[in-house]
């Protein structure tokens, strides 16, 4: 059992009397308290006036100004990491966890708090990395540590930098500052006594992270600091040290050695919408990053709903999950997207379609999409205006209007379980002929393609889109027995990205024209949308709340008619293509 000197009253009026009463914040504060830690004002202070005396900023408004530490930095970072020591005088934390939103100079001082291990914690030979999941990330700390070097004459007098190595070297103790990654061969044999892991979600694999952390076992007081910015990936080492970190600031697990420092939104609880809460998150705000900034940002994803994740995982800090709902109810059915135009009036157009035959037991859906000006289809629904010729004359810089139709089909018996089960409008919507539901427990593909050969008499069916899962003998057969143009598009990024983006701005302006489809209005809302690191997007079918093949069928019909607007469509030979 660990020593206790006294009841954690008494401690606690020692604290008040001796000044530093203010640094007991946290039941895990008075855990260590009473387990013999004391917090030393003048150890933090030194740390703080290292930072302002030595170092440097190096880029930015800033560069060449000395680093003066932000209230937080100073108060919630360096302070409490520095000053809180154990009976025997070395330091209370031995790993630590650091969380904040990005652009509140998360950069900058970890490399202040490297340098201050290197040169000034009494420590012969430290061993200092700063370590990331990549190359390139790694080398950020170490970058802006050499670069303070330089900046300082004192430090520079004192230390070889070594970029080819990305080692810096503290003469006077022979101690070395090195950059270190995951693609590094080689990690046993080190001996440190610091180590500062930079953006910690990026790594998915706990390998380096585990072997690093051992890596100080023989040292005297080592600090194993991970500061990083929220990630999505809820099974990674980040996530797992957050958790941990949390537990020990509500109390339910006591660990004195582990600092914890979270600025995040509550992502329950606060409006990300409001400026109050762009603060929890951004202790920074009003000098590294701005908040009209924010709130240009903020705008921007209200606007765009697949840009909401990104808002709050980068400006709030909240972990996300790598999918998001896609189109809030409210866009999808605007006025202007309801209009009802009779596909009757469209005879002998051109159109694209989309086709999604997810599964047999299931839904399958095509949609025909057509290309009009947004002029000539009308406000409250009726005819659409044509020429005497039977064409329709462009305005100069028209505005256009995308008209979606759909059709269709489930399995009848397969169909009735579900409704039985989840309960739903299925039967509804076949008496209304939204959907048909053909006999037995597999949709009949004949029915598909006697359909989509009825449409292709009355329009003029440029292309079919559609995705290759389960499509492919019926693929065959539309595009070499019946002599439709198939193109394959699978559903990745590169073929989903630009039409599912395109699809949202049309439902944005209201020219997204699609006649208040009951069955779309649900899948709709079903929609999850996942994204890369470009920013791509694409649906996600598994993460989805329900069925969104009619989703799907128009992304894939409007991607066919945008290609054929950049001129780019056009086929001799029918059959099957891939894009």
């Amino acid at each position: 059992m660990p020593k206790r000197p006294g009841t954690l009253q008494t401690l606690l009026r020692t604290a008040k009397r001796e000044g530093w009463v203010q640094w007991i914040r946290s039941e895990a504060d008075e855990h260590a308290l009473l387990n013999g830690c004391r917090f030393s004002d003048k150890r933090a202070q030194f740390v703080v006036k290292f930072f302002e005396t030595f170092l440097r900023h190096s880029t930015g408004e800033w560069a060449g100004k000395p680093f003066t530490l932000l209230d937080w930095q100073r108060d919630d970072l360096v302070m409490p990491l520095f000053g809180w020591l154990r009976e025997d005088g070395t330091r209370r934390f031995r790993r630590g966890y650091c969380e904040v939103a990005k652009k509140n100079g998360k950069s900058a001082i970890c490399s202040g708090i490297a340098l201050v291990l290197l040169v000034a914690d009494g420590e012969p030979r430290a061993e200092v990395c700063s370590a990331a999941a990549d190359r390139d990330q790694a080398g950020l700390v170490f970058d802006e540590s050499a670069r303070m070097v330089h900046a300082s004459p004192a430090l520079e007098a004192r230390c070889e930098v070594i970029p080819s190595r990305k080692r810096i070297l503290y003469k006077p103790s022979w101690s070395t500052l090195q950059a270190l990654s995951a693609d590094v061969p080689t990690k046993e044999g080190l001996n440190l006594s610091g180590l500062i892991f930079d953006e910690l979600h990026a790594q998915k694999y706990r390998n380096l992270y585990d072997t690093l952390r051992y890596a100080g076992r023989a040292r005297r007081q080592p600090l194993m600091l991970g500061i990083t910015t929220a990630g999505v990936d809820r099974k990674s080492i980040c996530y797992e040290q957050r958790q941990y970190g949390e537990r020990i600031l509500d109390g339910s697990i006591h660990d004195d050695a582990f600092f914890v420092l979270i600025y995040a939104a509550d992502e329950k609880k606060d409006d990300w919408k409001d400026p109050a809460t762009w603060r929890k998150a951004n202790p920074s705000m009003g000098v590294t990053i701005k908040e009209e900034d924010i709130a240009s940002d903020c705008r921007e994803a209200q606007l765009e709903p697949a840009k909401e994740n990104s808002f709050k995982r980068y400006t709030l800090n909240l972990w996300t999950e790598q999918v998001t709902r896609w189109m809030p109810a409210e866009t999808w059915t605007k006025p202007g997207n309801c209009r009802v135009v009779p596909i009757e009036d469209l005879r002998g157009h051109e159109c694209w379609a989309g086709l999604d035959l997810a599964s047999k037991v299931d839904i399958a859906a095509l949609c025909l999409c057509f290309r009009r000006p947004a002029d000539d289809v009308p406000l409250d629904g009726g005819q659409l205006t044509i020429g005497e010729d039977g064409s329709l004359e462009l305005p100069e810089n028209p505005v256009e209007a995308y008209l979606f139709y759909w059709w269709f089909w489930a399995p009848e018996e397969g169909w009735r379980q579900r409704e039985a089960k989840k309960g739903g409008d299925f039967g509804r919507w076949a008496k209304d002929g939204f959907i048909t539901l053909t006999p037995g427990n597999v949709i009949d593909y004949g029915f598909i393609r006697k359909q989509i050969n009825e449409l292709g008499k009355d329009f003029s069916l440029q292309e079919i889109g559609f995705d290759p899962w389960n499509a492919t003998q019926i693929a065959t057969e539309l595009g070499e027995d019946d002599g439709f143009q198939m193109v394959e598009m699978r559903q990745g990024y590169k073929t989903m990205s630009e039409p599912m983006k395109k699809l949202m701005a049309l439902a944005l302006e209201e020219q997204c024209i699609h006649g208040g489809n009951p069955i779309m209005k649900w899948m709709v809302s079903n929609v999850a949308a996942r994204t890369d690191a470009n920013e791509n997007i694409a649906p996600d079918k598994e993460k989805s709340g329900d069925r969104i093949d009619g989703v799907v069928a128009a992304i894939l019909a409007l991607g066919r008619a945008m290609v054929a607007k950049s001129g780019t469509s056009v086929y001799e030979d029918r059959g099957i293509q891939t894009v």
